[in-house]
């Protein structure tokens, strides 16, 4: 069983190691490779045979290429690629290599960007309602920025994949989260038909990636998987699970690039190649999540109720924008988070800048969003000399769940719920006055032993994402019900112990079996379908959802037809929502959590350290 790819090996396999730029900016004026050992090879842009950028959808700004050609935008950029079967020879070779460069002014700061030009990528205004006249009127102005910085994603094992071609298939060995996504951007890296292309997942048995014996003439016979076949499945009863992937949001873009690479070492040598990133250059070059610059202005009568507000939102995309434009998009959604102001602008500004780029990590741009608002919301109830929970009890949105910035979320009223419980729970209204009431008699930090003390309350909602770019893919699962009464499950979805709870619980309820088996399938695109990109809030409103439908079809069937039965059921936006009003401009919700926190602190007078006294 193979569970990290770089446990993965085949006779004759070739390393590839990937040559980087060394500034950040500039022109490429000549690349010189030292001469190559027999068995290795170098391979740069003019080698590849199809298409030579990834996602070139944005036309604002430059599309990121497979390998840098005549520019680089960011240090550390691949220029060229190595491969040969000594991993510490590949090493010296490339320190070996000599690219030129004729150096250009780099940009490395989000606020030096959003006023060039240049780096400007998408500019977005949205307005409702009158806000220069609420901002004329005001009694008061309450202005505040803040911002979120570069964040990093743990996960296990680095960026890595294996790829085989025998001429005629190509298989990759990936850990990437979207396996369809691999097999889509590395056909038109290669311009080869996706049905010539086969990307697996870890953990795998398949013989292929452990077998010694040689595939130059062609895959070993138990390699040939048929449809159905789960022996590299996990069985799973109520008490052990099995959850395979911890790399979640970690493994996208960069995955698709360590694959591509890979591939197209592989496709152009004959031979299977392997690229491991080491624990360094994952660190740098791997993407982090979005940095952010949030702007609030609120325009507040004379009791301290606000009529207006303007905000204005900077994300840095990093040097490329990739699929930087939807998480925007979803920030600018959430910028006013769920309250409720009369007159509202939102501007926002996705800039790039001279650096790596970033990418999705934990919250897909929900953390970005929220805590701009909630500390500025928190600082308009102090203003109103309010309790937070009061303040923002009372300006959540109502009438059907609009939000401020256009957007309809269903299931509003969770909001409320959410804030009661959590208040009650943590006994904050009490606490909130007691350390108001300590802060009062203070006047400066040394005039009272001990540290200050202080409680705050937060909201904020996370929500399966609808717009028309996100939901051109598909999102399908199969389920089988054998003649064992056991049953098989066919999917991406990556968070197995969610997928086995889920069929446990439903297949009780609706079919009675209550001594089953739940087997997931091994994630390979020959065997399953495609579920998307594996995402922890999309396979948290899908999992359930899909193997409801499915088991609810199997109950139909189940009296009708003989074992085994066979079900596909497929995700597609609801008609409802096509018709919203601000489906090409916002990012609508088809299902919303909410949540609330209440965090107890002290914080060290001299030092100001932090201490998280209660959650």
């Amino acid at each position: 069983m193979i569970n990290f790819v770089s446990d993965a090996y085949i006779d004759g396999m070739l390393y590839g190691v990937t040559v980087r730029s060394t500034v950040s900016k500039g022109k490429i004026i000549s690349i010189k490779t030292p001469k190559l050992p027999k068995g290795y090879y170098a391979v740069s842009s003019a080698d590849i045979p199809g298409q030579k950028n990834i996602n070139p959808y944005n036309k604002n700004c430059p599309s990121r290429p497979w390998l840098a050609e005549s520019n680089v935008n960011y240090k550390g950029e691949p220029v060229l690629l190595l491969a040969g079967p000594d991993k510490n020879i590949l090493d010296s070779l490339v320190l070996k290599v000599g690219i030129k460069y004729k150096k250009e002014h780099a940009v490395f700061e989000t606020f030096n960007a959003e006023t060039i030009e240049d780096y400007v990528c998408t500019t977005v205004k949205k307005q409702r309602g009158n806000v220069d006249n609420a901002f004329r009127n005001a009694y008061q102005i309450v202005e505040e920025e803040y911002s979120t910085g570069v964040q990093r994603q743990f996960y296990e094992e680095t960026q890595a994949a294996v790829s085989i071609w025998n001429g005629t298939k190509l298989v990759i060995l990936s850990n990437t989260q979207d396996p369809f996504g691999v097999q889509q951007v590395v056909s038109g890296l290669l311009k080869v038909p996706k049905k010539k292309l086969r990307v697996l997942i870890p953990p795998s048995d398949d013989p292929l990636f452990l077998s010694s014996r040689k595939t130059t003439q062609g895959f070993p016979d138990s390699f040939k998987t048929e449809e159905g076949n789960v022996s590299g499945g996990q069985g799973t009863s109520k008490t052990k699970v099995f959850y395979s992937n911890f790399g979640f949001n970690g493994r996208l873009i960069d995955s698709f690039f360590v694959a591509g690479h890979a591939s197209l070492l592989s496709f152009l040598t004959g031979k299977p190649v392997k690229m491991v990133y080491s624990g360094d250059e994952d660190y740098r070059y791997s993407s982090k999540r979005y940095p952010v610059i949030a702007r609030y202005k609120t325009a507040l009568d004379e009791a301290g109720v606000p009529i207006g507000i303007k905000v204005e939102i900077v994300m840095d995309a990093g040097a490329y924008v990739d699929g930087a434009e939807e998480i925007f998009k979803k920030i600018l959604v959430m910028a006013v988070g769920s309250y409720r102001f009369p007159n509202v602008e939102i501007t926002g500004k996705l800039v790039r800048t001279d650096r790596v780029p970033f990418g999705l990590s934990v919250g897909s741009g929900a953390p970005q969003a929220f805590l701009g608002i909630e500390l500025h919301t928190a600082r308009l109830a102090e203003i109103a000399q309010q309790d937070p929970y009061i303040w923002k009890k009372a300006g959540l949105i109502k009438e059907g769940g609009v939000l401020s910035s256009g957007a309809r979320l269903p299931g509003f009223k969770g909001a409320g719920n959410v804030l009661d419980s959590v208040v009650k729970k943590s006994d904050f209204q009490r606490k909130y006055a007691a350390y108001e009431t300590l802060k009062k008699r203070r006047t400066t930090f040394s005039d009272k032993a001990g540290p200050l003390r202080g409680i705050g309350l937060a909201l904020c909602f996370q929500g399966m994402s609808i717009s028309t770019e996100t939901n051109l893919r598909k999102y399908s699962m199969r389920v089988k019900l054998g003649r064992d009464e056991n049953i098989n499950v066919y999917s991406t979805f990556q968070n197995t112990e969610l997928v086995n709870a889920a069929v446990l619980a439903i297949a009780e309820k609706k079919l009675g079996l209550k001594k089953i088996r739940v087997f997931t399938s091994r994630i390979d695109t020959d065997l399953v379908p495609d579920t998307g990109p594996s995402e922890p809030l999309m396979e948290s409103v899908l999992i359930p959802r899909l193997v409801d439908q499915c088991i609810s079809l199997i109950q139909k069937k189940r009296f009708n037809s003989p074992l085994p039965i066979e079900v596909k059921k497929t995700h597609r936006l609801p008609s409802a929502l096509t018709k919203l009003p601000d489906i090409k401009t916002a990012v609508s919700f088809s299902s919303v959590s909410w949540a609330a926190v209440v965090a107890e602190v002290e914080i060290d007078p001299l030092t100001l350290e932090v201490l998280i006294k209660g959650i």
